[in-house]
């Protein structure tokens, strides 16, 4: 064997364009960080031209290696199943289904605590791989490590062990004794508990390595089944590398209705059993059919998969932006939101490329105050865009999405053309709606919040005043009654959130040139109330919404004592609403028509809305 220097081994590898498969054995010049490059007989037949023979494979190998070129032996091993990181047993989910198998059988695999690195002994993590079993060397080997989950059929990379070795079984037999003194066998018999009968041939090892050598993905990898280094499926043998492995970051979207059945693990009744419900899977469709009407079908998809190996219960696309939804099944809401952010997060977040529109947390309850404050802060201080959808027991649909109104009524308001006729009042603050602490079922739209007295107005806290009793509160609490509500489930708000100079009914046109944006913001606000009774409050806010010159007193039964509403289709929101006279025709002293109607229009809103019957 002539002498061999790093610099014709670094021509060699310059020489070599790319991985010739034929020169594949197990043996890899690797980079700094142990992954594989190219084969080392590849770089060896450049290297030797002429006198290079396979049989001298280890001849080579020696050689490359005492230039201090970085040489390793590459090998491969499937192992079992497992949910809990292979640091305790996870249960059957997933498992093999041959009967013939040792997990089949007993319900655990020893590879299960493979990476229970808090068990050392000398320096040394001692596991056992059953692929492991076939090899003979003494040579130490990394062993890149895949699973599959045979519920799914799914392959996915786990990570890879440097430095490994055999372990003898004069040597296994001292490494028990001590688990056993230690109490480790015992607690590893107690995770058994739930899972298999017992531990048959008691605790087995076939391997060792130091823990800083594990390289453990935080998330498997999927990768496709016909991948060369995952074609095959059997537990015994221990095959060399095939190919270098890469993993893409990129998220693709699928739109297309799939969902996966939920499988239980019948021997495992603990609490890890929560998020199964025959729910998540009604929910998911009817949430689906919901979006696909509001998006179309093309922008909509469900059990997308993440770059990480996760997959995404819905996800809807706007142009190059994403919502993302979880779907969470337990009564707890608190519960419901920790779980979801999380995986929700880590949906965004987590080594992808994917840009996030909107989070959706979807639950099967309401949301309560504490909640709705929670998912508010961290809108409002985090900048987290998530949201909230409740998909009731009659599969109604409940839309929330905390906003800062104020903060986006400011932005408009800078935003606007300030016209002589009447000047925007930029001294006072927006008005933020007021929302009472029930349930919404009501939702009063108003005008704006420009009284006439201007001194008062710096005294107005909430929409219509509805926080403190007065003329305006005992109005609404009246209708309310009607609903067989109370003020707790109304929701109220202005088209126009800041203050005028003037009056702005007195300037129309000004209300027009500055409808736009302001309508945008009042959408944005309903899309949480889609299922409530809306009413506005007085003609001059029921035409900017029309377009036409709506009177209320038609809508009233004014001309043939038949009652309307607006549909849909005849105004901006595009949501039924109840045209409602506003407090002064109430209690106007020229005419007693609306006085004189107000309850019977009441009693006509509710019975035409369906929540009147589950109150």
């Amino acid at each position: 064997m002539v002498h061999l220097t790093k610099k014709q081994i670094f021509d060699a590898i310059k020489q070599s364009a790319s991985v010739d498969s034929s020169f594949i054995d197990g043996w890899w010049i690797c980079n700094d960080d142990n992954t594989a490059f190219l084969p080392l007989l590849q770089v060896a037949r450049i290297v030797y031209g002429d006198k290079f023979d396979y049989v001298n494979k280890h001849e080579f190998v020696d050689a490359f290696k005492k230039t201090g070129i970085n040489v390793r032996l590459k090998k491969i091993a499937r192992i079992c199943w497992n949910t809990n990181g292979w640091i305790f047993p996870s249960g059957q989910i997933g498992k093999s289904r041959n009967k013939n198998s040792y997990e089949f059988s007993y319900g655990f695999g020893y590879e299960e605590w493979l990476f229970d690195i808090s068990k050392t002994i000398d320096g040394y993590h001692y596991g056992y791989i059953q692929a492991v079993n076939s090899y003979i060397d003494n040579e130490p080997f990394d062993v890149s490590l895949f699973t599959i989950n045979n519920k799914t059929k799914q392959r996915y990379w786990v990570g890879e062990i440097l430095g490994a070795e055999r372990v003898i079984k004069k040597e296994k037999g001292a490494i028990v004794r001590k688990y056993r003194k230690r109490g480790w066998d015992s607690e590893m018999r107690k995770q058994l508990k739930g899972y298999s009968l017992t531990m048959r041939d008691g605790l087995d090892f076939n391997l060792r390595y130091k823990p800083e050598n594990l390289c453990k993905f935080d998330i498997l990898k999927p990768v496709d089944r016909m991948h060369p280094n995952v074609k095959a499926t059997y537990y015994t043998s221990l095959y060399n590398l095939k190919t270098i492995f890469k993993h893409e970051c990129h998220f693709v979207f699928q739109s297309g209705f799939r969902t996966e059945a939920t499988e239980i693990d019948t021997r495992d009744d603990s609490s890890r059993r929560s998020h199964i419900s025959k729910r998540h899977p009604a929910i998911q469709k009817v949430l689906y059919n919901y979006l696909v009407k509001e998006y179309g079908k093309d922008n909509v998809g469900t059990e997308n998969p993440t770059p990480v190996g996760t997959e995404i219960d819905i996800v809807t696309k706007h142009s190059d932006e994403y919502d993302l939804y979880e779907i969470k099944t337990t009564p707890d809401i608190r519960i419901c939101i920790r779980e979801a952010l999380s995986q929700l997060l880590e949906y965004g977040l987590y080594y992808t490329d994917i840009k996030v529109r909107n989070y959706y947390i979807v639950g099967s309850i309401e949301l309560t105050a504490y909640a709705r404050n929670y998912l508010n802060a961290l809108r409002k201080k985090h900048h987290i865009p998530v949201g909230y959808i409740q998909v009731d027991k009659e599969n109604r649909i409940h839309k929330y999405m905390p906003m800062d109104i104020i903060a986006e009524a400011l932005e408009i308001r800078a935003s606007l053309t300030d016209y002589e006729e009447n000047h925007i009042d930029t001294d006072l603050d927006p008005i933020p709606p007021f929302k009472g602490n029930g349930r919404i079922k009501l939702v009063v739209i108003g005008q704006d919040p420009t009284i006439t007295d201007v001194d008062e107005r710096g005294k107005i806290k909430t929409t219509l005043k509805l926080d403190v009793a007065g003329p305006l509160r005992h109005y609404i609490e009246r209708i309310c009654a009607g609903l067989e509500i109370t003020i707790e489930n109304v929701y109220a708000t202005n088209l126009f959130k800041y203050f005028y100079e003037k009056k702005p009914a007195s300037t129309p046109a000004v209300l027009i040139a500055h409808l736009e944006g302001n309508l945008a913001l009042l959408k944005k606000e309903f899309s949480e109330y889609t299922d409530c009774i809306i009413i506005t409050l007085g003609e001059p806010v029921l035409q900017l919404l029309t377009d036409e010159k709506h009177r209320v007193k038609y809508y009233w039964g004014y001309k043939n004592d038949e009652l309307h509403y607006l549909e849909p289709h005849e105004n901006k929101l595009g949501l039924r609403v109840y045209p409602f006279a506003h407090l002064p025709s109430i209690n106007s002293p020229r005419s007693s028509f609306y006085r004189d109607r107000l309850d019977m229009y009441v009693r006509y809103v509710k019975d035409q809305h369906r929540w009147s019957q589950d109150k």
